[in-house]
């Protein structure tokens, strides 16, 4: 370019730039000239996509001059807001806390994504862990005679909303499981049996701060009777009293610290379960006034219980204080819902609902899908938690609204007469709204796989459900967000946009629905919708708004200007100055938050074992059809034994699963050093599940001299013997030079021995490991100087020691990664290094189990105990109580798919390095339950209902550990 040229562009620049920069001058100049009264509202339509830093100094905007003047602020022509205006400057500052704060909470930086890669009827219910419903301002109080919400969000009178109630339940159950195990403190003089008379006695409680739970039994003579607590704030030291009383209205203040809840008349003569978060109804009684809620957040940990007062004739038993009852809560919903239910197998709402300014309306007695879908999703995980019948039976009549229309008073709507639609809210013409569908659908689907008692019908709604979700999806994809509904399709109106929280719960429901379901359809919505989320920042300008103002769009801009000089006032402290580093530190706010999944790279062997079992041919086809040839090279050399040992012990997995499915599983033995280490840690010759593995071992010596073809010959013979059986299966463990795998399946399926040929590892570690038997004598002599040394002599328990340090050798090698070495560590201060402390660990406590039964036998041949007594007999409020005490082994259990699934099936998807993480898992939970729980309580009668429910649990860990033991292949303990 000529330098004459280049002198013209740069006029030309210039010339736009001064003129660009003269008409904003204009702009500005004008709104600045503005009279005081007209700049006294401002139309403001806010980012909905922003997320504020809790970051706010309220001195700084305090100490401004005293040109602040205070001014409304009106919010998308509905809401209006107390601001101050810098008239110098011509700048407005909003309120953080009150309005920014909690406008920008539902962004995107909320969306969530399961934690749970498995989803089943028992599970944690989706997010719901996380919510606590008795916080919501539209939640009135808990009942205190049913234990559920009631609701005031479209009637200032409290009424039962089923939805809600669901999500009580629903919460209170996830939080069980995520949530460690409450600490119960029981009242001196009241943790057994005692009766009041007439008038009021009070007992005094020592009670710790962070203990805001009352658990009690109840039983009244007197219609009358009633009790109340004196709290008192830690923060304020004010003292509050708790009322309950026989009265119908449900919650009542009298004055500004006393509390009335209302149970109606307790039952005569009649033990009642008593369950009260006395922080939450405090939260309730101090927010509510006749007029209206408000709620003020207390945390149990700034509540004192100092007293508890009983009046009227009245015995209590088992008083205790705790940090949490979520089991409880959950129950005294799913009660509710069984005792709730009408003809029709719904719960009705009994309030009015209506929608789009009175065009759709619902009349009190109306059913939601959500809501049946909520209810079955209780009663469901209620039944596999109780195993009674009704919560089963009561699920089951909930299906019987999704046969029938809205229009006769049912749940589905039709689109356009094709999809039919479970709706949340069964209007007519359809409202179809999102997330209320797909919770039904979950609710379905629960119940589908909740019981064998559960017929086909069930499953099939769930499906015909699925299938008008994935063909109607699309239409709730506006292109920068999700739509809350399709009314406009029905009034022929303008679009129903979700807001960003339900936007949110849009896209955590269609994770959950691929984890179920494993359509790429959900995972991919679901994707591009966060992906709106996160567009939405760059394009923030597309949904500014000054009415007053009526700036032409290329100036649109100016709100992102706006936000980012009100957040450099708050992290640097100037009102006035927008900083360099105060827009940087904003860009790497926004930017924080990421999605995605960690993911967790597998070592190459274990990748290659998991896909033996997922890539398999499907069993009936194998039976059918073929016999499959497995290889197995270990790659031995002299001094990698203890490597290829961890090998085989992986992979001996593999056999026991195919056996488990009714397969001959032949074993072939070509390596020379190997054999002998299945028989000296009873790997194949071990009895599981009435099967018994036979190592059929070819001779070693013969096959050193045997050239490649003598091999196979001899080889194909071996095969010949099992050639007509449909389901055999050969595995060969080699580590032979010369002869690799792609040879010897090739040789096999030329003579048509085998169908199918995989390799399932090769492993060949160059470095230099300790020898198989000097490992085991050094891991050995170790440990047992460890036990010495922790408890004493052990001279008489020589056998034990041995058998314990064997199993601890074995176990250790199979918690290891099998491409690292693990190292002989010599006496030091820790004793043993960290994997072979948890082996130990694992099997000490395992015979504590042992102990524990062992001396309880003895006790009852003595006659100190009675005999044990079933589980059947034994009171379901005892069983209960002692349950939640162990409830962290129970769930590990019930969540082992092993152990359990939804169907009722046995699964066998499982590995080594899950078993072996589980049950070192379970025993530290043990360990810690173990160190708090009296277990063989002294021979009195009142405590021996809660004894044998302790020995029940103890003999399930006992035999859950045996199985596991089996699963890897190791010797239990029964001799112990």
């Amino acid at each position: 370019m000529s330098l004459k040229r280049l002198k013209f562009v740069s006029a030309v620049c210039l010339t736009i730039c001064f003129a660009l920069g003269y008409k904003l001058f204009l702009i500005c100049d004008r709104f600045n000239n503005w009279d005081v009264e007209r700049r006294k509202i401002f139309y403001f339509t806010p980012s909905p996509v922003m997320q504020l830093p809790g970051v706010y100094s309220e001195s700084k905007v305090l100490a401004m001059e005293d040109d602040v003047l205070p001014v409304v602020c009106q919010i998308n022509g509905k809401r209006t807001v107390r601001c101050l205006e810098d008239v110098e400057h011509g700048e407005v500052y909003m309120p953080f806390k009150s309005f920014l704060q909690p406008y920008f909470d539902h962004s995107f930086a909320k969306i969530q994504q399961p934690s749970f890669s498995t989803y089943r009827a028992d599970s944690v219910f989706g997010q719901f862990g996380t919510y606590n419903v008795a916080e919501r301002l539209r939640v009135r109080c808990i009942n205190s005679k049913s234990g559920v919400p009631m609701s005031v969000q479209w009637s200032q009178r409290g009424y039962y909303y089923p939805v809600q109630i669901g999500q009580y339940g629903l919460e209170h159950y996830s939080r069980s499981i995520i949530e460690p195990m409450p600490h119960v403190q029981y009242i001196a003089g009241l943790s057994e049996k005692r009766c009041f008379v007439e008038g009021q006695q009070t007992i005094t409680i020592q009670n710790s701060s962070e203990l805001s739970v009352l658990r009690m039994f109840v039983l009244s003579s007197d219609q009358e009777s009633s009790f109340h607590i004196t709290v008192q704030r830690s923060d304020t030291k004010q003292l509050y009293r708790i009322h309950y009383i026989p009265a119908a209205e449900p919650i009542r203040v009298i004055n500004s610290f006393d509390v009335y809840f209302g149970f109606g008349q307790l039952p005569k003569n009649r033990w009642i379960r008593f369950t009260r978060d006395l922080s939450v109804d405090l939260m309730h009684g101090i927010g509510y006034t006749s007029k209206r809620m408000k709620k003020v957040k207390l945390k149990a940990i700034k509540l004192v219980i100092l007293q508890l007062a009983f009046a009227g004739e009245l015995c209590v038993a088992n008083v205790s204080l705790q940090t949490h009852a979520h089991v409880d809560h959950f129950l005294d919903v799913a009660n509710w819902f069984v005792e709730n239910q009408d003809g029709k197998g719904g719960w009705s709402v009994p309030v009015k609902r209506s929608m789009s300014n009175g065009r759709l309306v619902l009349k009190p007695g109306w059913y939601s899908a959500m809501a049946q879908g909520h209810a079955m999703s209780v009663l469901c995980r209620a039944y596999l938690l109780e195993n009674k019948k009704e919560y089963l039976d009561s699920a089951l009549k909930a299906v019987q609204l999704f046969y029938i229309n809205a229009s006769d008073g049912g749940l589905i709507n039709y689109f356009y007469n094709v999809f039919p639609w479970y709706e949340e809210y069964p209007t007519t013409p359809g409202s179809f709204v999102l997330n209320g569908f797909i919770y039904s659908l979950i609710g379905l689907r629960d119940l589908a796989f909740c019981s064998e008692r559960v017929n086909q019908q069930v499953l099939d709604i769930y499906k015909i459900g699925l299938n008008s979700l994935k063909n109607m999806l699309p239409l709730y994809d506006t292109g920068v967000g999700s739509l809350y509904d399709l009314r406009h399709v029905s009034l022929h109106g303008a679009p129903n946009v979700a807001r960003w929280d339900y936007h949110a719960v849009h896209i955590f429901q269609l994770h959950w629905l691929y984890i179920i379901e494993g359509d790429e359809l959900f995972k991919e919505t679901a994707n591009r919708w966060i992906r709106f989320s996160e567009a939405l920042l760059q394009n923030s300008s597309a949904r500014c708004s000054y009415p007053i103002l009526s700036l032409p769009m290329i100036y649109c801009y100016v709100d992102v200007i706006f936000w980012l000089w009100q957040f450099s006032s708050i992290l640097t402290g100037n009102t006035k100055i927008l900083t360099k580093n105060a827009v940087s530190k904003l860009i790497k706010y926004f930017n924080f938050v990421k999605w995605g999944r960690l993911e967790i790279m597998e070592s190459d062997f274990v990748e290659r074992f998991n896909s033996l079992r997922i890539n398999t041919p499907r069993q009936d086809e194998l039976k059918q059809q073929c016999s499959l040839f497995c290889c197995i090279t270990c790659g031995l050399i002299e001094k990698n034994e203890f490597t290829a040992l961890r090998c085989l012990l992986l992979t001996c997995h593999m056999e026991k699963w195919l056996v488990r499915n009714g397969f001959d599983v032949q074993v072939v033995m070509l390596c020379p050093k190997v054999s002998s280490w299945f028989s000296d840690f009873g790997i194949l010759e071990t009895k599981f599940n009435n099967e018994i593995f036979i190592s059929k071992s070819l001779n070693c010596a013969e096959i050193c001299r045997m050239n490649k073809d003598e091999l196979f010959s001899t080889v194909g013979k071996y095969f010949q013997t099992y050639q007509r059986k449909e389901n055999a299966i050969f595995i060969i463990y080699s580590d032979l030079k010369g002869y690799n795998f792609q040879q010897l399946s090739q040789y096999f399926q030329n003579m048509q021995f085998v169908n199918y040929a995989y390799k399932i590892a090769h492993v060949k570690i160059s470095i230099a490991q300790f020898s198989v038997k000097c490992f085991l004598s050094e891991r050995k002599k170790q440990i047992f100087e460890r036990i010495k040394e922790k408890h004493g002599k052990v001279d008489s328990q020589d056998h034990i020691v041995s058998r314990l340090s064997a199993l601890v050798v074995v176990f250790e090698l199979l918690t290891a990664k099998h491409d690292q070495p693990v190292f002989i560590s010599y006496p030091s201060e820790n004793g043993l290094p960290a994997i072979a402390r948890k082996a130990l660990f694992v099997m000490y406590n395992f015979t504590r189990m042992c102990s524990i039964l062992n001396s309880f036998k003895k006790m009852v041949s003595t006659n100190y105990y009675p005999k044990l007594v079933p589980l059947a007999l034994l009171s379901s409020d005892m069983q209960r109580g002692v349950l939640a005490e162990f409830r962290p082994l129970t769930d590990m259990i019930f969540s082992f798919d092993i152990i359990h699934s939804g169907n009722g099936s046995r699964r066998s998807d499982f590995t080594v390095p899950k078993i072996c993480h589980w049950l070192t898992n379970f025993t530290s939970q043990f360990s810690k339950i173990y160190s708090k729980i009296q277990i063989l309580t002294p021979a009195t009668d009142l405590l021996f209902d809660e004894l044998f429910v302790k020995i029940h649990l103890i003999e399930m860990f006992h035999n859950t550990m045996k199985l596991m033991f089996n699963l890897l292949c190791l010797e239990t303990l029964n001799g112990m």
